[in-house]
């Protein structure tokens, strides 16, 4: 080896075992959290000072969430969540040999304070990929989690959302209009009365609820109207109407938030509120075909009751007996595949075909034929207001002929062969 090298190995040596003495890693035992003993689903407050100049958010846990101080109304309470969490789980990684200033702590990067107990986030640490932390235990190098996590602007505190989590949502009103929850299905009620909802429309407008997220948001609400109150269960969470900049529809809600979303994001909304008849459900079975537990039809004088069992279904009028799974179950879908238009009171009074179906939460449809309009029948599900017309070919899908839907016999095994 070049002796001349020997002196430069021993510095860089010994700088080495330096390092690894002062940036010693913490001992095992023992909490080596940043904040011991945290518990994220326990604090109630929480307060970010961004530093050099930033904004400071401060929040305050209530009983259905996270809320902003003053009135910013809610917070996303993900995005607390998150905070929260990357701070209960951040460690003291290892102790650092270095002063305040070199950390990065006479301007911090941010504050975080939570119940009392604070956390300032320094500058980068170069060696090992870091950040420098300091609470009441001194400085100390954490990874980049909770830097990351709290490294969001005011507005990403802000709930971006319309009407919350609806997850056991049972009634949504919007103007003049209510849909509701009707067993297995939809139901509407407007000025002109109750009727079976279109579930599909209905699934949409929940979701566009849901997923909805404001774009921007206004320091004050734009003079104008209030909007078309929006409801959830006979609670108004909003009020939709007016426009934002570049054409953004503006929302008020109910804790003093007015958002701006992009049109398209609440586009089933909007479009029931302009008009809510069209929600009706035009197919004659408006529920989930495989929420069917019986199902009867009647023509004629003639009848006949299917009834859903363990084993697939089985007739039970006319006359008992098993009945094939697979034509039940397409003759079903047949009957809600076909769509109807609204009608007026028919031409032509007169009974016709009528089917009577149950649901598995006990939901009660009937389907009566009251007269014709040309050659369509006019068909009035009861409890419903107003009258369904569809095409005349939609009687022989109410046909009672059990043969359609009779299961085949089994044959009878043939006697085994004698062995020679």
């Amino acid at each position: 080896m070049n002796r001349a090298r020997l002196p430069l190995l021993a510095v860089v040596t010994a700088t080495l075992w330096g390092w690894l003495l002062l940036e010693r890693p913490l001992e095992a035992p023992g909490d080596a959290r940043l904040l011991p003993g945290l518990q994220a689903a326990q604090v109630r407050r929480l307060r970010l000072d961004r530093g050099d100049g930033g904004e400071i958010s401060e929040l305050e846990r209530r009983d259905d969430g996270w809320w902003l101080a003053g009135d910013l109304g809610r917070a996303d309470d993900g995005v607390v969540q998150g905070i929260l969490g990357a701070l209960e789980y951040a460690r003291r990684e290892r102790e650092p040999a270095v002063d305040r200033a070199t950390a990065g702590f006479t301007a911090p990067r941010a504050t975080l304070t939570v119940d009392g107990q604070t956390v300032r986030i320094g500058g980068e640490e170069p060696l090992g990929g870091g950040v420098y932390a300091e609470t009441a235990a001194g400085i100390a190098v954490t990874d980049r989690h909770l830097a990351d996590a709290i490294a969001v602007p005011p507005e990403g505190l802000r709930a971006a959302w319309l009407a919350g989590a609806l997850p056991s949502l049972r009634r949504l009103g919007f103007g003049d209009a209510t849909l509701f929850r009707h067993g297995a299905g939809w139901a509407l009620t407007t000025r002109a009365g109750t009727v079976w909802a279109d579930r599909e429309r209905a699934e949409a407008i929940l979701r566009a609820l849901a997923d909805a997220r404001a774009e921007s948001f206004l320091p004050v609400a734009p003079d104008g109207p209030a909007g078309i109150p929006i409801t959830v269960d006979g609670h108004e969470r909003a009020r939709l109407g007016g426009r934002c900049e570049s054409d953004r529809l503006l929302a008020r809600r109910s804790d003093g938030a007015q958002l701006c979303f992009a049109p398209e994001t609440l586009r089933p909304l909007t479009a029931a509120i302009a008009d809510p008849a069209a929600l009706r459900a035009l197919a004659p079975v408006p529920i989930a075909v495989d929420q069917v537990r019986s199902l009867t039809l009647a023509s004629g004088g003639r009848s006949l009751m299917l009834e859903r069992i363990p084993e697939g279904w089985r007739i039970v009028a006319p006359s008992p007996g098993p009945a094939d799974p697979m034509a039940v179950e397409g003759l079903i879908e047949t009957i809600a595949a076909a769509r109807g238009t609204d009608a007026t009171p028919p031409l032509r009074a007169g009974a016709g075909p009528r089917l009577e179906l149950i649901a598995e939460d006990g939901i009660r449809l009937v389907l009566v034929t009251v007269g014709r309009r040309g050659p369509d029948l006019v068909l009035e599900r009861d409890g419903e207001a107003g009258l369904l017309a569809l095409p005349s070919t939609f009687a022989a899908l109410l046909d009672p002929d059990p043969a359609r839907v009779r299961a085949a016999p089994v044959p009878d095994s043939p006697p085994p062969r004698p062995l020679d």
